[in-house]
């Protein structure tokens, strides 16, 4: 397995030969889409879906707030899982969805995360990064 969070020692061990008569095989999310190029990956399997912060709307308090939402990857994500496979010999990709879904549900390209979350949750995240000695102002116009 490689994840984000996963040690760096054990992330490094997907680029050791594969053994004789196996393969290495992308179960695809976010991580089938990083520049990294995993040696010996044979097969693809894209579920097609990704998990993405958005903003939500809360009924019952009519309020929303970011939140993580599993929803479809765009037709730029497939093209780029099924790259994984077959860059140093030849691969095969599975994607787990109908023509129809490829076609007429995914969007061309994800919609950048500045419009899919508010400006707030940015702004609360800069100044958690900023060092409590550093003097930062915003200016809040409403």
């Amino acid at each position: 397995p490689i994840y984000s969070t996963l040690p760096s020692e054990e992330q490094a061990k997907v680029f050791q030969p594969t053994p004789p008569n196996a393969r290495k095989v992308v179960l695809a999310t976010n991580i089938a889409e990083t520049s990294i190029t995993i040696p010996d990956v044979t097969t693809v399997v894209d579920s097609g879906r990704v998990k993405e912060t958005r903003r939500v709307v809360d009924s019952d308090t009519d309020s929303d707030m970011a939140a993580l939402v599993e929803t479809w990857c765009s037709r730029a994500s497939v093209r780029q899982r099924r790259g994984r496979a077959g860059r140093v010999r030849p691969g095969i990709a599975y994607h787990m969805m109908s023509s129809h879904t490829h076609d007429h549900v995914l969007h061309d390209y994800q919609l950048p995360e500045m419009r899919r979350v508010g400006l707030e949750d940015l702004i609360l995240q800069i100044l958690l990064l900023v060092s409590p000695y550093n003097r930062v102002s915003f200016l809040c116009v409403s």
